[in-house]
């Protein structure tokens, strides 16, 4: 038993005619257009639909917050935290307007002027023996070096010479 097969072959493309060929690409130009249309067509109706959903989504959030309760559900420990952060926040705001209040009046009834420094206080005054109450330097305040830094450890120390008489 033998058999033959008959392979039918289409004629190759050279051999159409030139109407024939730009019909062709027309149509697949415009099989592509009509893809792409369905495609947005497809996301439209996909972001329409997901526009309704949100929007009886926040509806609904905006009801139950009118209410008291929590705008959506599985978020009540995000929602105490926010309440919470909400109090402090008054809490500290209140405070603040209080602790303004108190400088404006210690502000109105001393006249010193207070700094707040780390810095340490050099002597301004010195108190005599005789009178016992302190008397200020004035122009001839002494000098007060401050600590070796510690770039010192790069420089020797001097040995002074011995003084012959």
């Amino acid at each position: 038993m033998f058999f033959f097969f008959l392979m039918i072959r289409r004629p190759p493309r050279s051999t159409l005619s030139s109407s024939s060929a730009a019909s062709d690409v027309y149509k697949r130009q415009m099989m592509a257009c009509v893809s792409e249309l369905s495609m947005y067509q497809a996301s439209s109706m996909k972001l329409g639909q997901e526009k309704e959903e949100m929007s009886d989504l926040l509806e609904g959030a905006k009801e139950r917050l009118d209410s008291g309760e929590v705008p959506l559900e599985g978020l009540e420990e995000e929602w105490a935290r926010m309440q919470f952060r909400q109090l402090r926040q008054e809490e500290e705001r209140e405070m603040r307007e209080a602790a303004r209040g108190m400088a404006v009046v210690t502000a109105t009834t001393t006249t010193a002027h207070v700094t707040k420094t780390t810095a340490e206080p050099r002597p301004n005054a010195y108190i005599p023996d005789q009178i016992g109450i302190p008397k200020p330097y004035g122009l001839a305040a002494p000098f007060k070096p401050q600590e070796a830094g510690a770039s010192m450890r790069h420089i020797r120390k001097p040995i002074p010479k011995e003084i012959e008489i």
